[in-house]
Order: C-alpha cells, then structure tokens, then sequence
C-alpha cells in the first residue's frame, strides 16, 4: 500500500459529497441508506433506521476501510480489490486480524477526517466514531443526526403530489389557449 500524505488523506475527504440519487427511499420499516462519494479516493455508506439515527457506517479512505454497527462496534480492513461502481466498501474488504495494523488503520483515517470543516452530519458522525476509536475504543454514539423516516416518506408523496397538481395546470393552460385559438378563429370568421 502506498504510503499517503496527511494532504492526500483530507483531500479525499473533502471531495465527498453527497449524492441525494443514491439515497434510497425509506423500506417498510423506514430504513435507508445515504451514499457519499469521493472523487480522490473516499467513500461513505451509512444506514439510517426510521428515527433518522445511523445504525452503520462504511468509511473507506483510499485502502483503508472502517465499519461501525451499533451494535457491533468497530472492524478495520483494507480493500482487497479494485472499487467497483455500486459496490460497498465492505464488499471488497479485507479485515484485520491483529490491534496494530488496526490502531495504524484508525491514525490514518482519523488525520484524514481531522480538517473536515464541512458541517454534513453524516461525515461528522463518522469523524466522531472514528476519533472515538482512536481515542477510547469502540464508541456507540447515540442519537439522531438527520430526518426520520416518517418526514422523508411525506415529502415524497409531497413532490409526487406537486408534479401531477403542476401536470394537471399544465393540461388546463394548454385547453385554455387552444380554446382562446378556437374563438378567435370564429370571431374572424364571423366578421368576414
């Protein structure tokens, strides 16, 4: 593996950002997953349960990948394989066995995540995990760092809702005017 500067290590963080295509609607039990991508080498997938709190993170930085569930904690690896389009970190990983390349693994990820000034919650959360196992072990942060499931499913029947009311003024405007061209003709005609 390459040996990466502190430099290049925030700047594959700072090219994440989020791509609101990819995130998935809620499931039948409001779950969701919300997708960050990184032009310079990072990626971010995290799991969000219908109360809007992230029960698993997949933060993968070049080689280097962590995964933290809830209720599982944190696992470091390495990606074994070239990144494929859709496909999670974890998918490709390969995980540690022993504490030193671990510990190595989390100093690297936290000096990348260390100068991320941005304010999306979703990196800052996995900032915190990351800066937590670093400096503690495996944290469980708790909380809920972005919209419920409930809220998300109402604003898609929402948008649903305004593209046909905005269908349905197109159609009356476009009866309206063909009406308007209708009587004008007759006016015209009636005066010849």
């Amino acid at each position: 593996m390459p040996a990466r500067t502190d430099a290049e290590l925030q700047a594959a963080v700072d090219s994440m950002f989020r791509i609101r295509a990819v995130e998935s609607p809620p499931d039948a039990t409001g779950a969701r997953e919300i997708w960050h991508q990184g032009a310079k080498g990072a990626e971010l997938v995290s799991w969000v349960d219908a109360e809007g709190r992230v029960t698993r993170h997949e933060l993968s930085i070049f080689e280097d990948v962590l995964v933290w569930e809830r209720a599982g904690g944190v696992r470091t690896g390495s990606l074994e394989r070239a990144r494929v389009s859709g496909a999670k970190p974890s998918d490709l990983v390969s995980y540690d066995a022993a504490l030193p390349p671990r510990a190595e693994r989390i100093g690297r990820l936290a000096r990348a995540l260390s100068g991320y000034a941005g304010t999306d919650r979703f990196i800052l959360h996995a900032k915190r995990i990351v800066e937590t196992a670093r400096d503690l072990g495996d944290p469980v942060p708790e909380g809920a760092i972005t919209r419920p499931s409930i809220v998300i499913s109402e604003e898609i029947k929402r948008l649903a809702a305004a593209r046909i009311s905005g269908k349905r003024r197109s159609r009356a405007l476009v009866i309206g005017a063909g009406l308007l061209v209708v009587i004008a003709a007759l006016v015209l005609l009636l005066l010849k």
